[in-house]
């Protein structure tokens, strides 16, 4: 009986160290954007330049914005906001001798739980965490693109339509 509650125990702390370690982080904006931020907030933390608008959608660049991640100098940083909802997204991409280390950092940030989808001229690699999706896609050309997705719309609705009492 003892054996079997030191044994049961001794499993219990394993799974329990597990989920820890494999545990993410929440992501909660890019840099010092918080998801959500406003469109005028986010300009006064940055200089932002519209680069195009779609709908409620508004894509804009910054010229002062460090293009640094990590050790991976990218190409290009895109902030995307909803009129309603602020910001909600960020995409980024970068050359061929970039696309490994890339990788590495987002494995390293994000962890090894992560689904990978290929077609004929990308490979895939998608994590959820939260609300927010992470998607690397490696191009055949070698370049990369990192997309990281909040929520910000979805939960912006929702917080609209919370006090519907039709039915």
């Amino acid at each position: 009986m003892k054996f079997l509650i030191k044994y049961t125990t001794l499993l219990i702390l394993v799974m329990a160290s597990a989920a820890f370690i494999n545990a993410q982080d929440p992501i909660e904006g890019f840099r010092d954007m918080k998801w959500g931020t406003s469109f005028e907030k986010a300009d006064e933390m940055m200089d932002l330049s519209k680069q195009e608008t779609n709908g409620k959608i508004e894509i804009y660049a910054s010229p002062t914005d460090s293009h640094q991640l990590g050790t991976v100098e990218l190409k290009e940083i895109y902030y995307f906001f909803h009129k309603d909802a602020g910001f909600f997204k960020i995409v980024m991409s970068g050359n061929e001798s970039e696309n490994e280390e890339m990788g590495a950092i987002l494995k390293n940030r994000l962890g090894l739980d992560y689904d990978t989808v290929m077609d004929p001229s990308h490979s895939h690699n998608i994590w959820v965490v939260d609300d927010v999706t992470v998607v690397y896609k490696q191009q055949l050309s070698k370049d990369f693109i990192v997309s990281i997705r909040s929520e910000a719309i979805a939960n912006y609705k929702k917080s609209l339509n919370q006090t519907i009492t039709d039915f």
